[in-house]
């Protein structure tokens, strides 16, 4: 069987890796014009997330906690993600505690590159096969997953809708002397209600970045920022960096043909359910 992969992401890569282990011919598509979510994560999963009533309530009633436990496992077996106790600060409150079920992985180890970096202009399936069109030709393959992000509809066509909006998520990478507050490696502030920002340790420097639900501001890196210097005092940027969420209604996972899978919408909690989605995948394929 050959699969094309449509986006390289943290579900695209999580799917090509488990097709690619069970055998599959696999060859992942990804436009570089276009810097997805995935590339500004934090890389952080609490597994108490997928617990709560306002995750559970993002998903589309194909996954449970087991399902998602079974995937993370699996995920943390072949790319490095490592217990990180997260120090969490409710800001209006003058409050912290530490939360012991937090773990952290890089995102550029857990995204594959891609096998042909250009940009699907159509998908056209067909009983037999889909044809995947880009500026430099066609190729034909005997399934795809779209995995595509913020572009999904975009790329699916006339083949489906999953009401994919674009959040812009942005971060900064900056020098600072560690804060004792920071001793865990990771601190989240909660500065209202569903308005979180994630500070862990990165490649020898740190991250820091917003957590936004859907409707919230479009960018907030002046608040990462002030954040960062109020919290990491000392703070020298290095770099401002982003890209954009796809965020739906409910998360979409599903075939949309039957040699056509769509996977988009886990806009804050997509590093820990990647594992979990590539196992639902792989069982939508023909």
């Amino acid at each position: 069987m050959s699969t094309a992969i449509i986006g390289n992401g943290f579900w695209g890569s999580a799917v090509a890796r488990r097709l690619r282990e069970q055998g599959e011919h696999v060859t992942i598509y990804a436009d570089p014009e276009v810097r997805g979510a995935s590339w500004a994560a934090a890389g952080i999963c609490k597994l108490a997330w997928y617990k709560q009533e306002t995750v559970r309530g993002m998903m589309d009633g194909t996954f449970d906690y087991d399902q998602f436990h079974e995937g993370f496992e699996w995920l943390s077996e072949r790319v490095a993600i490592d217990p990180a106790p997260e120090t969490f600060v409710n800001a209006p409150r003058g409050t912290s505690k530490v939360h012991t079920d937090t773990y952290l992985g890089d995102p550029l180890t857990v995204i594959l590159p891609p096998d042909r970096p250009e940009r699907v202009i159509e998908i056209i399936p067909s009983p037999t096969a889909v044809m995947v069109r880009t500026a430099t030709g066609d190729a034909l393959y005997d399934s795809v997953v779209v995995a595509a992000g913020a572009e999904t509809d975009n790329v699916l066509g006339g083949l489906g809708f999953t009401d994919v909006k674009p959040l812009l998520g942005r971060a900064i990478l900056f020098d600072a002397p560690e804060p004792e507050i920071a001793a865990t490696g990771c601190v989240t502030i909660m500065t209202r209600p569903y308005a979180h920002f994630t500070f862990r340790r990165f490649r020898g420097r740190w991250r820091g970045g917003d957590t936004v639900e859907r409707g919230g501001k479009m960018d907030r890196i002046a608040e990462v920022t002030r954040l960062a210097a109020s919290y990491f005092p000392g703070a020298r940027e290095i770099e401002v960096y982003g890209g954009n969420r796809p965020v739906c209604p409910k998360m979409f996972v599903r075939r949309v043909h039957p040699r056509v899978v769509a996977a988009t919408g886990g806009h804050r909690v997509g590093f820990g359910l990647s594992g979990a989605v590539a196992l639902r995948v792989e069982s939508l394929l023909p």
